[in-house]
């Protein structure tokens, strides 16, 4: 069989990108739609992230915001043509 040809399932759900998740959130730059980038850690961490804010992008592309479950938004980073990396 063909690995090309199993079925891959959902794909992962967008990672958590709301502002009230996040603590020690430094303004380190700027996306292509003119977005803050920042640096932070999550609440329940130490590590630290690079990435925007749901909040700040609900404002320049709200189709690339989701809320989760949890009530949580969602960044679908692939609609920014940027992606969320661990600094």
């Amino acid at each position: 069989m063909d690995t090309n040809d199993l079925p891959l399932g959902p794909p992962p759900p967008p990672p958590i990108s709301d502002v009230r998740l996040k603590a020690d959130i430094v303004e380190v730059g700027a996306t292509a739609f003119g977005l803050p980038l920042y640096q932070f850690r999550y609440l329940d961490g130490d590590a630290r992230f690079e990435g925007v804010m749901a909040q700040d992008v609900l404002k320049v592309r709200p189709d690339a915001v989701v809320t989760g479950s949890d009530g949580f938004y969602r960044v679908d980073y692939t609609k920014l043509g940027i992606s969320m990396k661990r600094v």
